[in-house]
């Protein structure tokens, strides 16, 4: 009996050997994936809808029942061995999972769309600086009136064919112009300046003089740049503190813009 389980001890560690292989590979591929699409190698389309999207997550699929596989393998024969790597095995498989199953549940709690104004019926504009920096290859900068879910599809029947503005007031009723009786406007500018800066913001363009502010935001893998407005104007003795926070690519910004919205505002108003 020796000799076959010998046989059996040397397929369960070649199998072993590949399921940890696969392991490394797959976060190396979710790495190469996020840091091509930063850097410029490949377009977002290619990074992230089709290396994570289209490739990455049936990579994590096969990992797992690998994982499982293997697990049987070692538990049941002898002589039992390696415990360690199908422990990482199961660490990054399930790590892997989690963070697919994050992203996921993100994009369906949220609307698809990706363009957050204080004041959707008036809505603040970006200078040509701003403008050449996008190019045209980005996002289009529409009234939120007049823009609508791009596609339809049955998860987003919710959505589909109504205005961002309508949308907008329903998902995020808090994003709101910020009145501050009690602070000046040059104050209020200059403490939402600071807090861009604190926040790591790149400012773009800042006008003392007129109150206003702009600022760019990078994601740290994939590299992805919003775009951030921000007005100050006199609220009787106080101030009132627009913005507007616009993804450059994409459909959902996950709720990224309403939250850099919500938490500059919050940073203000402090």
């Amino acid at each position: 009996m020796a000799e076959p389980q010998s046989r059996f001890a040397k397929a369960r560690n070649i199998v072993l050997m590949i399921g940890v292989a696969l392991a490394i590979f797959v976060p190396i591929w979710f790495m190469v994936a996020a840091l091509g699409t930063k850097f410029g190698l490949w377009p977002w389309t290619i990074g992230l809808v089709k290396m994570i999207g289209g490739m990455g997550v049936p990579l994590i699929g096969i990992l797992i029942v690998l994982t499982f596989i293997t697990s049987l393998l070692v538990v049941f024969i002898k002589p039992r061995s390696g415990f360690a790597s199908l422990g990482f095995m199961w660490v990054v498989a399930l790590g892997a999972a989690g963070m697919a199953f994050s992203t996921i549940s993100a994009a369906r709690a949220v609307p698809p769309i990706h363009d957050i104004s204080t004041n959707t019926a008036s809505p603040l504009t970006f200078s040509d600086t701003v403008m050449t920096a996008r190019g045209a290859k980005s996002n289009p900068i529409v009234a939120p009136k007049d823009a609508t879910v791009p596609f339809n599809k049955a998860r987003l029947s919710p959505w589909s064919g109504r205005s961002l503005d309508q949308i907008q007031a329903e998902a995020y009723p808090a994003i709101k112009t910020l009145k501050l009786a009690a602070t000046s406007p040059a104050d209020a500018y200059k403490k939402a300046e600071a807090a861009m800066k604190a926040k790591g913001w790149t400012i773009v363009t800042q006008d003392p003089a007129m109150l206003r502010l702009e600022a760019s935001v990078e994601s740290f893998w994939f590299g992805f740049k919003d775009d951030v407005v921000l007005v100050v104007t006199a609220e009787g003795a106080g101030s009132a503190v627009d913005m507007r926070s616009v993804s450059r690519v994409g459909i959902s910004d996950l709720g990224a813009n309403a939250k850099r919205i919500e938490a500059l505002l919050a940073a203000v108003k402090s």
